[in-house]
């Protein structure tokens, strides 16, 4: 399960809606409508429009999805792709290093040169698991975001990698790990991090 963290942010109209007087408190009431009563996530920023319609449109679904399928005991795994440096191909077709809705079709498909996104899919659809490690993997497992194993900061990905570097633990209760990607082509680096959507669940279920 995938989204990005700015699925919606390129829009003109919710660009100039994030640059009106009161742009926070439009984006609690774009909340609202949606029907989000927790607070905004901290990632929201200064795109408080931009981040709700992305996060009531995509990332809503995506957590929903994740957490009833981990918790029903079926393998799980999390990601999202984020701003960074490199460049990426957005639904419009131009290059960006943001973090556009659709910048993921590119790497599934191993367009995007450089980019880890395609081999990590093609391990998911040959061995049952993206990180190539035939269907193990909690979250003890991990070794693909530090140097030699653990939860650290992001790695550059560019060159030859083996199944150990990129184990990916599954999503699950309760670190709920999930795989960052931040910009596109051999300068993408990849992380993993604790609930990447925890901020998105609260938002639209506060009580859990």
């Amino acid at each position: 399960m995938t989204a990005t963290s700015r699925e919606f942010h390129f829009v003109p109209m919710l660009a100039a809606a994030d640059r009106m007087p009161g742009a926070r408190a439009l984006g609690r009431v774009t909340a609202w409508l949606h029907g989000a009563f927790g607070p905004l996530p901290p990632e929201t920023g200064d795109r408080p429009v931009a981040a709700v319609i992305s996060d009531a449109s995509i990332r809503r679904n995506a957590v929903a999805v994740a957490d009833r399928t981990s918790d029903a005991g079926l393998p799980t795994w999390v990601g999202e792709f984020r701003p960074g440096a490199g460049h990426g191909t957005g639904p419009d077709g131009v290059r960006t290093s943001d973090a556009p809705h659709c910048v993921d079709l590119p790497r599934y498909f191993g367009r995007e040169k450089g980019h880890p996104f395609h081999r990590q899919m093609v391990n998911f659809i040959t061995t049952g698991d993206p990180g190539g490690t035939g269907g193990a993997g909690g979250a003890g497992e991990s070794r693909g975001a530090g140097e030699s194993g653990g939860t650290g900061g992001p790695r550059q990905t560019s060159g030859p990698e083996t199944a150990d570097d990129l184990a990916w633990p599954r999503y699950e209760a309760p670190d709920r790990l999930g795989r960052i990607w931040s910009g596109g082509g051999t300068q993408a680096t990849e992380a993993m991090e604790k609930d990447p959507w925890g901020g998105v669940r609260t938002m639209f279920w506060p009580k859990g």
